[in-house]
């Protein structure tokens, strides 16, 4: 007679690693997927945060043109009133 109890055991261990082989394999591809997401938005963030670095730098020079201009400006407008504050003291002092 053929004895059942080591093609039962086979039986269950085939069984067994085929399940734990779908098993590891789902658990890996789960992981897998997981991983490229993450990897998706770090370059997204990396790629955000590109975008808004070049639009800050774009702006700081935007910025430090405009200062300039209202620096010189200024200094225009400073002479003009050095030279019209003379002008009325010269005029105050030809009065007196």
């Amino acid at each position: 007679m053929i004895d059942l109890e080591p093609l039962l055991i086979t039986a269950i261990t085939i069984m067994g690693s085929g399940a734990a082989f779908a098993f590891y394999d789902k658990r890996y591809k789960a992981k897998a997927k997981h991983e490229r997401q993450l990897q998706n938005e770090l370059k997204q963030w990396r790629d955000d945060l590109r975008i808004r670095t070049m639009s800050l730098e774009s702006k700081v020079s935007e910025l430090l043109a405009e200062n300039c201009m209202l620096k010189s400006t200024i200094t225009k407008l400073q002479s003009t009133l050095d030279v019209l504050v003379n002008k009325r003291k010269s005029r105050v002092k030809v009065k007196d």
